[in-house]
């Protein structure tokens, strides 16, 4: 303790705090979190990150508490459409994957957007496969389907717009391709207003087991978290910046 004490008390005398920075994983728990956090803006920084493959300096601001699933767990089973947007629930979200996949069994329609095709190992509706610096004007054509009623015709855009205009309940959700993605604030605030259009609600499940709980934490940047201390000042580096 008292060689990191000094080390860091070193960097701080000589650099100026804001040359400190702090990156977590967001497996840690909120307890790791909030006191990584503390001990940095105790130094003076507000350098510290858990998102490590966020590159949209922007998202933050798109943003208006700590994205989250958006639904409780259990009205998963309800859901009558499901479109996720850079996904691999399979991989990401192994539980709700077999939870998503005795929905679509029932009747749900799952559809995807990515940059490959998948094998989802259940009943899929359209796969929308496209390069991800097109993902943009593909949600905008799929917005434009659901807002004009255009949905018929055989392409995968209308055919997503479709299900998610039908009835019962529709949930969109965006995956760790939309979360990395070079244009994420755009793609959240697209999917938004489509879920928005459609009466539906949109989810963003995070990388890492406690995505959520990082944020609440304030173990970010701009520290807007529940449990988070008054940031120290407004230009703290995200992870990507720190990098």
């Amino acid at each position: 303790l008292a060689y990191a004490s000094h080390a860091l008390g070193s960097v701080a005398s000589r650099h100026g705090a804001r040359r400190i920075g702090a990156l977590s994983s967001p497996n840690a728990t909120v307890e790791e979190l909030y006191l990584l956090q503390k001990l940095v803006r105790g130094l003076g920084s507000d350098n510290v990150d858990f998102r490590l493959r966020q590159s949209d300096q922007r998202f933050d601001g798109a943003l208006e508490a700590a994205p989250w699933l958006g639904m409780p767990i259990a009205d998963v089973d309800n859901l009558s459409a499901l479109f996720m947007v850079g996904m691999v629930l399979r991989k990401e979200q192994p539980l709700l994957s077999a939870r998503v996949r005795q929905v679509a069994k029932r009747g749900a329609v799952v559809s995807s957007l990515h940059g490959f095709a998948q094998d989802l190992l259940m009943p899929t509706g359209a796969q929308l496969v496209s390069a991800p610096d097109e993902w943009v004007d593909r949600l905008r054509e799929i917005l434009e389907a659901v807002r004009s009623g255009a949905t018929d015709g055989d392409s995968p855009a209308r055919r997503i717009a479709a299900s998610l205009r039908g009835e019962g309940r529709a949930a969109i959700w965006l995956g760790m391709g939309a979360l990395a993605h070079s244009r994420a604030a755009d793609l959240f605030r697209l999917a938004g207003e489509i879920a928005q259009a459609c009466g539906g609600v949109l989810g963003v499940l995070g990388d890492g087991a406690n995505a959520v709980g990082g944020y609440l934490a304030g173990a970010t940047p701009s520290a807007t978290g529940a449990l988070a201390a008054k940031p120290v000042g407004s230009s703290g580096l995200d992870a990507a910046a720190m990098l």
